[in-house]
């Protein structure tokens, strides 16, 4: 039922049959006619189009039969067809790049633009799902004194940062918009 008066037509009807009923006593008291003769008038008019209607000698049952029907392919053609631009907002919350799982959340900005929150990407281990962590320690065993990749406390993986921490994250960024923008972010969740 609540599909039926989500439709933009039906809530149209119902919303000025509820009008003209609430504005009727008020205009009639305005212009100093009688309440019911102008509720009585208003009857009368529905019930002309009503007439009208029904007077193509096409049984009402017959109508219910075929609003209902497409109604009901109406819904269905909806289901199929769920493509919306905006699916990648529940589908597309992980993705692989530069040999780290990235996982993140989306949000609606004020000019109404989907973009990634702020806590958003986060490294994630590729090998054992673990969180991934900074570590400021070289190639050759010594420590620098600004973060040179992420490593996984869990089984040791290790990637290697390309420059600074935080371009690097802007650059992760970026590229999962890309990913977004040209649709190639359907394939990722079919690689994964």
């Amino acid at each position: 039922m609540k599909e039926i008066l989500k439709h933009p037509t039906v809530s149209a009807v119902v919303g000025t049959v509820l009008g003209t009923i609430i504005a009727t006593p008020i205009v009639a008291y305005i212009n100093k006619v009688n309440v019911m003769d102008a509720l009585i008038l208003i009857f009368n008019w529905l019930t002309n189009i009503v007439t009208f209607v029904l007077s193509f000698r096409v049984p009402f049952w017959i109508i219910l039969i075929a609003i209902f029907i497409l109604l009901l392919c109406k819904r269905n053609f909806k289901s199929r067809n769920s493509d919306s631009p905006f699916d990648f907002i529940t589908h597309y919350k992980n993705d692989k790049i530069d040999n780290v799982l990235w996982i993140f959340d989306w949000i609606r900005g004020l000019d109404g633009k989907y973009t990634l929150s702020r806590e958003s990407p986060h490294p994630i281990c590729p090998e054992c799902k673990n969180d991934l962590v900074l570590s400021n320690k070289t190639v050759d065993g010594y420590y620098s004194s600004r973060p040179t990749g992420f490593i996984c406390e869990n089984c040791g993986f290790s990637q290697k940062l390309d420059g600074n921490q935080d371009e690097y994250l802007l650059k992760i960024k970026r590229e999962i918009i890309r990913r977004v923008r040209t649709g190639e972010w359907r394939n990722s969740l079919q690689d994964h």
